[in-house]
């Protein structure tokens, strides 16, 4: 026998009520192509991913579309796609 929820007194549906007044935030998705990316700043792949302190297969994985940036690598690829001479900047310092 299957238990349901009906034994607390709470009805699913009311737990909907009100919901469309709940705040709404739009989410800019960063979408880099980053394969491009690495080819702009002509590095190769263990090139880039060694200069942006990731392995090869993340990189590929990111590459391939099977993974996406997460995180500080994420903020990371939005900067050197405003600014693709950073990476030499900062490796040259």
């Amino acid at each position: 026998m299957v238990e349901t929820d009906s034994h607390i007194g709470v009805k699913p549906m009311s737990l909907l009520k009100g919901i469309n007044r709940l705040p709404m935030w739009e989410i800019e998705v960063l979408t880099i192509d980053i394969a491009q990316l690495r080819k702009k700043i002509g590095y190769s792949q263990s090139e880039f991913a060694k200069s942006i302190g990731v392995s090869k297969g993340t990189l590929l994985g990111w590459e391939q579309g099977r993974r996406r940036p997460t995180g500080a690598a994420r903020v990371l690829l939005g900067m050197i796609d405003k600014r693709p001479s950073i990476v030499q900047e900062l490796l040259s310092a």
